[in-house]
């Protein structure tokens, strides 16, 4: 059946006023899939024998041995995996994970689903490793026939994490919104997403706000009697300006797409 398809712009508004932007800019949207067993006990990029039993991942950019966390956004499972190979190639996929991270975000029956990739920050780690060893504290030297002068030490309050603007902390949307529609006129953008679940397609586009994207385009169509929602951002006035557009949005926000061109009929 032939596909038929419309493309829309949505602007969501809270119905309340919230400030702040606690989402992190290390995120990466796109498919996960996980490694055939066939491979297993073969050589990864990094030299190392993949093992189906490890936490580990193919990227196609990723530092060898950067550690991620991979969330579903259909059942808000996750999973941290160290990157160790590169991968995968098909369009539209950002990770392969091993057999065993696939399970723990119950991704075997599925084979691939919609996930966020975010890069784990290791000052946090390491700062939370701190925490958690208890430190001995030295005795202050006491001199004598010195008189002691105690400086009130300076408080400084840390600011507390602001809650998302348009989702909760599974990456979830939640609450009331006013949804306005317009027409896209002929232009390009990047696709960043494809979808069958309305709400999971939605979810992204609400991800995307929390980013402050303004440009965020949705397409409707249906292909084999399915219904089939891809999301898009950017609305640029040639195909040189949305590559450009599309290599800013690896580097800056480590989000991975492919330009598509916008055109209604």
């Amino acid at each position: 059946m032939k596909a038929t398809s419309k493309l829309v712009s949505l602007s969501l508004l809270l119905s309340f006023f919230m400030t702040g932007m606690s989402f992190a800019q290390n995120a990466e949207y796109g498919d996960a899939s996980y490694y055939n067993d066939k491979y297993h006990n073969q050589s990864t990029a990094n030299g190392e024998l993949y093992d189906k039993n490890a936490m580990t991942a193919a990227h196609k950019s990723l530092e060898f041995g950067t550690r991620v966390k991979v969330t579903r956004l259909d059942n808000g499972k996750s999973v941290i995996v160290r990157i160790n190979d590169r991968g995968p190639y098909k369009p539209g996929r950002v990770i392969d994970l091993s057999r065993k991270a696939a399970e723990k975000i119950d991704l075997i029956s599925d084979g691939v689903t919609n996930v966020k990739v975010e890069i784990l920050n290791k000052e946090l780690e390491k700062d939370l490793a701190e925490k958690s060893t208890p430190k001995q504290v030295a005795k202050p030297k006491v001199v004598k026939n010195t008189p002691t002068k105690t400086i009130p030490k300076k408080v400084v309050k840390k600011p507390s994490a602001k809650p998302a603007k348009y989702t909760n902390k599974s990456g979830f949307m939640d609450g009331y919104y006013k949804v306005t529609l317009d027409r896209v006129e002929q232009s390009y953008g990047v696709q960043v997403g494809t979808f069958t679940n309305y709400e999971n397609m939605m979810n992204l586009v609400a991800e995307l706000h929390n980013q402050w994207f303004k440009d965020v385009i949705i397409s409707i169509g249906s292909k084999e009697g399915k219904k089939i929602y891809k999301v898009i951002v950017g609305s640029l006035n040639s195909k040189e300006a949305a590559a450009q557009y599309k290599s800013n949005l690896e580097k800056k926000n480590k989000i991975t797409g492919f330009v598509v061109a916008l055109e209604n009929k």
